[in-house]
């Protein structure tokens, strides 16, 4: 029989773009394979290649209630599979799923903390709450992974985490199977290319100013912007003043 590994983060949405390497690889390596997450319109293409389970997250709220069936659904799914090996993604999934390990004593426990968001950025209660669910849930993790060292020292400072279980990776990783560098393509002017969600926390004003900073010494420079405007985030910036960055010459945003 296989052994069943279980890969879960927020949204299918993220496990299609960054995990679907990590699963192909398991399945190739002999595991049964189980994608847990919300479900979003990139659910059925997960369906077609593996087994998924949806499960509820509001990965924005704070409502205790909705915490409370996050954790029964878990309980629900972990106790139908008993899975061998659970990697978590994102702090629900991390926070949550790892206390549904402790229940049924899943000896193989990995959970990667890929950034730490607007709770930690803007400190309130609901911080000192997560720093506290860190602290219980990582506990019984088998291996802590980072994609920075900011929050790897903060995580270890803080005593969340003990610090021989904890280990960085540089990022999510990038296809360049798929993602191939294109050659002689560049013309006489120097383009830069910003691409995240249009977010003041993803360092949207700052690259802005330093693009005012360089434009003012160079003339061939270009300032290119590409991702979603308008998303449900508190640090979401308006399309207008998006707008305003165009009219006032210093970016260009590609949509």
């Amino acid at each position: 029989m296989s052994k069943v590994a279980v890969i879960s983060s927020n949204t299918a949405w993220s496990i299609r773009n960054f995990r679907l390497g990590l699963a192909r690889s398991l399945k190739k390596a002999g595991y049964r394979v189980v994608l847990v997450s919300s479900r979003d319109k990139h659910s059925k293409d997960l369906e077609g290649e593996f087994e998924f389970h949806e499960i509820f997250i509001n990965n924005k709220g704070t409502n205790p209630i909705e915490d409370l069936r996050t954790i029964f659904e878990y309980f629900k799914i972990y106790k139908k599979l008993t899975p061998d090996v659970v990697f978590g993604f994102t702090i629900k999934p991390n926070v949550y799923g790892n206390i549904t390990c402790c229940f049924f004593r899943i000896k193989t426990v990995v959970n990667t903390i890929t950034g730490l968001g607007t709770l930690f950025i803007k400190p309130n209660l609901a911080t000192r709450i997560a720093k506290v669910l860190y602290k219980l849930s990582l506990g019984k993790s088998t291996k802590v992974f980072f994609q920075n060292m900011d929050d790897f020292r903060l995580f270890i400072d803080e005593g969340m985490v003990r610090e021989g279980k904890c280990d960085a990776l540089p990022g999510s990783g990038v296809n360049v199977q798929k993602f191939k560098p294109v050659k002689g393509c560049r013309g006489k002017t120097f383009k830069f290319l910003l691409i995240a969600r249009m977010l003041w926390d993803k360092g949207v004003g700052e690259y802005v100013e330093a693009a005012r900073v360089i434009k003012r010494k160079y003339r061939n420079v270009e300032f290119l912007l590409l991702g979603s405007v308008g998303v449900n985030n508190p640090s979401a910036i308006p399309k207008e003043k998006i707008v305003e960055w165009e009219k006032e010459g210093i970016v260009k945003y590609l949509g």
